[in-house]
């Protein structure tokens, strides 16, 4: 039977982004061809799933490739090797439109930095929901050591509140202590008369445990998460260790019930809507097992936001503009967390000037006695149009009922409202790749 057109969707575009972020590099993985799709494309079968990849090689239906993870990322590369015959050789594909010779040890850095941090990425729920606990219960809990319980009083206090978050400027200024901008900041310092000690600065207190701050390191950087997680991973490193007794099943098992599968933050994935967790720091027993804990948890934060910092960095060829990252925000004792994309827009509307690009805010949160929300906000000159995506459904009836009072104010606040809706449910995956798009490269 012929089969004409474009290649068949055999998988959402959520399928193909989670099968694709579960890889590794060096990962080997066999796939047969089952077309032809294009001249430099072809239609693969990988265990259950068929993926589209580009390449020059032309290949027949049914051969046997060996596939091995040499690149991840935004398009991950895959090097293949053609079974099937007494010497197996390797496809020879220089690939269209990828980054010039001069674009390679950034990716090179990208992809080592992938390779660490997928493993040790997880959601900061847990974390967040313990320095809630920690400030809290400060010296009933346990006895912490000094710099271990300064650190952990400063980060969650420096953590923006929900109350004052729809101030314009305090947004702004949350935003910019999201952590991506870490490196960024101090580099720009760097270049100042002083910036260069700020850099050190900062070392230095990671490098003690926060025991001896040195001189400007935190009045630059105090509300900085990723600087503050750095502070809290020196403190708790630093700790001084006690021999600690064995500990019971109960207490090993207290960090593994965390819901610590929260997919990682890459470059075209749809934020996620976290629930709180539970705290775990009580269950322990023990000072030693406390602090092995918080380290575990800090590490897994700061790979996250590693991973969010790579899903944030300059784009390549037509790829569009984004910062991707969270945003924890205190609610009496607890703490939310509200999970953002923003981007340049590349979808034009019919009337849309090419020259005033579109921009759009995506987001997910989960409050307590919401469930899941998920929220797609775009601008165009002074017109905002809004549409909410909510998993329960009185919470979608709950925000119909206030669409009214959402379009009052944008005209308020001298906007024009333009499409304004809720739905219920999850929305279409529109930032995810679909299932006929070109997914992978396969080179030598």
């Amino acid at each position: 039977m012929e089969i004409n057109g474009p290649p068949p969707t055999t998988m959402t575009p959520r399928q193909i982004r989670a099968t694709v972020n579960a890889w590794q590099i060096g990962q080997i993985m066999h796939a047969r061809v089952v077309r032809q799709a294009t001249p430099q494309a072809v239609l693969l079968q990988v265990d259950n799933q068929q993926l589209l990849a580009k390449t020059h090689v032309q290949l027949a239906a049914g051969q046997r490739l060996e596939l091995t993870v040499t690149q991840l990322g935004d398009k991950p590369v895959l090097q293949a090797r053609l079974l099937g015959s007494a010497a197996p050789t390797n496809l020879s594909t220089a690939a269209p439109g990828r980054a010039d010779s001069s674009s390679a040890p950034m990716q090179t850095a990208v992809n080592a930095l992938l390779k660490q941090a997928l493993p040790q990425q997880a959601g900061m729920a847990g974390l967040l929901a313990n320095l809630s606990q920690l400030n809290s219960q400060a010296g009933r809990l346990m006895p912490l050591p000094p710099a271990v319980e300064a650190i952990t009083k400063q980060l969650y206090r420096q953590l923006p509140t929900a109350d004052k978050i729809g101030n314009a400027q305090q947004l702004k200024q949350s935003i910019a202590n999201s952590g991506i901008f870490l490196e960024s900041r101090l580099a720009k310092n760097a270049a100042d008369p002083g910036g260069m000690q700020l850099k050190q600065a900062l070392q230095h207190t990671v490098q003690t445990g926060g025991e001896k701050p040195a001189p400007g390191a935190y009045s630059a950087t105090a509300g900085d998460l990723k600087a503050n997680l750095l502070r809290l991973l020196g403190a708790v490193q630093q700790a001084p260790r006690v021999s600690a007794p064995q500990a019971s099943a109960f207490q090993s098992s207290a960090a593994a019930s965390q819901p610590l599968a929260t997919p990682p933050p890459l470059r075209g994935q749809a934020p996620q809507a976290q629930a709180r967790a539970a705290a775990t720091l009580q269950q322990l027993g023990t000072l030693q097992l406390l602090l092995q804990e918080l380290g575990r948890q800090t590490e897994a934060a700061l790979a996250r936001t590693q991973l969010h910092q790579a899903a944030s960095l300059p784009p390549g060829e037509q790829t569009p503009n984004s910062w991707a990252f969270e945003l924890p925000l205190r609610n009496g004792q607890q703490i939310d967390i509200f999970d953002m994309v923003i981007e340049e827009d590349t979808a034009r509307e019919q009337g849309e000037e090419d020259g005033n690009p579109p921009w759009s805010v995506t987001l997910a949160f989960n409050l307590d006695g919401l469930g899941p929300v998920y929220a797609r906000l775009r601008l165009i000159k002074d017109k905002v149009s809004t549409l909410f995506w909510a998993e329960n459904a009185h919470t979608s009836q709950l925000f119909k009922q206030h669409l009214a009072d959402l379009s009052q104010r944008y005209r308020a606040a001298g906007l024009e409202p333009g499409e304004l809706g809720c739905f219920q449910g999850t929305p279409p995956g529109a930032r995810e790749r679909a299932a006929t798009q070109i997914v992978l490269d396969i080179k030598a």
